[in-house]
């Protein structure tokens, strides 16, 4: 990939090239070759310049992330709207899973709704702007496990957790969107075009590993046996981590020993990252045991007469889940009140 040869990547819904060198180094007969000095690099004027490892990256200041390639950035920027239908188009896909009870019957669903979807989770740095324009409640307790907003170098690009669904909506609204219904995210998840048994993860058929997703079965090295959460998985890896690219320490401040890490590119159909593992989400949708009698077929949430408010769906597990849960059809309940270390979310907006 194009961050093993140290140079950007330069993408859009369907193709990736390779750009510039990266801050840090220089091109020096096609060759990218690191900088051991920040000479030259002023970080977009959002943070400092500091060698780590011999290599020159930026320390960015609070609400602002490293993004590879960019410097220092606004995290909105790069957590960028994709749109799922487009205007005037019409999608049906089939939603569910008939080997799992909560997921069945499989069924057909027809979007004609048009709708965005986020890239990425929502980080700790995208939440934390909501926070201090006090639109958003600040993240820093939950009913189970850890804030863990000090994670590695840059804790900003992590998926932000210990949200309840209230918290996630109101974030929602404060960026012009809402959480996505549980149908809107599925598809968003996983294009299928038939009922189907077999296994399939958002990126395709390959069987699942540590290199495509965070999960409790995998390895990544986040989860080095040093760290104090070894023994139940985790924690959280940056958002859009699994990109197909070598992954570098002096880059990404993980904890474990090793100076680099090849990932598996884990994105949807749509370009959407980490719609299986890192941490579970929040859609709209009441609780219900499975899709019979009153599930909607048109793409709205389920929130009618015969489901349970005081639960709200979750989709797409995380860290602590085994890799059996990984896959999109996989539905859950969690308290909407609950605040814990493995909850997050992404927004969805409707296109003009």
């Amino acid at each position: 990939g194009c961050l093993a040869g140290n140079r950007q990547c330069v993408e859009d819904r369907w193709t990736a090239e390779c750009g510039e060198c990266l801050p840090g180094y220089v091109d020096e007969g096609g060759n990218c070759k690191s900088l051991d000095s920040c000479d030259g690099i002023d970080c977009n004027g959002l943070g400092f310049c500091e060698v780590r490892g011999s290599v020159a990256r930026c320390i960015c200041e609070p609400g602002y992330v490293n993004e590879t390639g960019m410097g220092c950035v606004d995290p909105f920027v790069t957590n960028a709207w994709l749109p799922v239908v487009e205007p005037g188009e019409e999608i049906t896909f089939y939603q569910g899973i008939d080997s799992w009870d909560a997921a069945k019957p499989c069924h057909p669903v027809t979007i004609s709704s048009p709708y965005a979807i986020q890239r990425y989770e929502v980080s700790v740095a995208e939440y934390g702007r909501c926070a201090r324009a006090g639109a958003c409640e600040p993240s820093t307790w939950c009913n189970l496990g850890e804030v863990r907003e000090v994670i590695g170098d840059d804790p900003g690009q992590h998926p932000v957790v210990c949200v309840s669904h209230l918290m996630a909506s109101r974030y929602c609204a404060w960026v012009g969107g809402t959480l996505p219904s549980e149908s809107q995210w599925e598809y968003a998840a996983l294009e299928l075009a038939e009922c189907n048994d077999e296994r399939l993860y958002p990126w395709g058929s390959t069987e699942i590993s540590g290199e495509f997703a965070n999960y409790l079965d995998g390895w990544n090295p986040f989860q080095a046996s040093e760290f104090p959460f070894g023994s139940s998985g985790g924690p959280t890896t940056p958002v859009g981590f699994f990109d197909g690219s070598l992954r570098l320490k002096s880059d990404s401040g993980w904890v474990g020993s090793s100076e680099s890490f090849q990932t598996q590119d884990n994105r949807s159909h749509v370009g959407a990252y980490d719609m299986a593992g890192n941490v579970s989400e929040w859609v709209i949708d009441c609780w219900n045991e499975g899709y019979l009698g009153n599930a909607p077929t048109d793409g709205s949430p389920q929130t009618g007469s015969g489901v349970t408010c005081e639960r709200r769906v979750k989709k797409g597990e995380g860290w602590p889940d085994i890799a059996a849960a990984l896959y999109p059809e996989y539905r859950a309940a969690k308290l909407a009140l609950n605040r814990l270390d493995f909850m997050g979310f992404r927004c969805a907006k409707p296109l003009d």
